[in-house]
């Protein structure tokens, strides 16, 4: 919903729909950064407020982690191949549906501050007993799934594209270089300036 439309403002009419008895989930879009626009986004109900021009990247990322946090859908697959989890190389679907919401949650935010806490915190769940069903159902703990998925993606990024690899690292999930090249290495063995070299 746009914040300006004609005369009117996204906001006055999310309201219009909320009172009508239309419930959806909304997310206000404007050319404008003022707070006191965003302040009346938060008091409709949007679930988030994005400036103009808005990045294709960022619109999905908001409209996964809606289908997934909000609508407790999951995000369709390209093809077969995909609907096994790379890391834990598990059918989604032989998961429990605890599981699969939390991969699914990876999936859609491994790039920001995603923890145990801030999942167990959504289930409203107590984060330590969250964290033993993670490992008894995949067998490792739920910051090691988290750093392999983020080192996964940045994989597939070095491979199939000429991005820097800082940038990579920094939409992973990574803020500091030398972890990062620590954490791949680590996985990988090798670097990521050698590993695209060699692709």
């Amino acid at each position: 919903m746009d914040v300006c439309i004609g005369n009117d403002k996204g906001y006055e009419v999310i309201n219009c729909l909320n009172n009508l008895g239309v419930r959806s989930n909304y997310v206000m879009m404007s050319g404008y950064d003022e707070f006191s626009y965003a302040c009346e986004a938060i008091r409709c109900g949007a679930l988030d407020y994005l400036l103009k021009p808005v990045e294709k990247k960022k619109l999905l990322e908001v409209i996964r982690k809606i289908i997934v946090e909000k609508l407790h859908g999951t995000i369709p697959e390209e093809d077969e191949k995909k609907n096994c989890d790379p890391v834990l190389d598990m059918d989604y679907d032989a998961m429990s549906p605890l599981i699969h919401k939390i991969v699914m949650m990876v999936r859609v935010e491994y790039g920001g501050h995603i923890s145990l806490k801030s999942i167990a915190d959504k289930f409203r769940m107590n984060s330590t007993y969250l964290g033993q069903i993670f490992i008894k159902e995949t067998g490792m703990k739920f910051s090691e799934y988290l750093m392999c998925y983020r080192l996964y993606v940045a994989r597939e990024r070095i491979l199939n594209s000429d991005e820097k690899i800082a940038v990579i690292a920094a939409d992973v999930g990574y803020s500091n270089m030398n972890y990062f090249y620590q954490h791949f290495h680590g996985y990988y063995h090798t670097t990521p300036s050698d590993m695209r070299m060699r692709k």
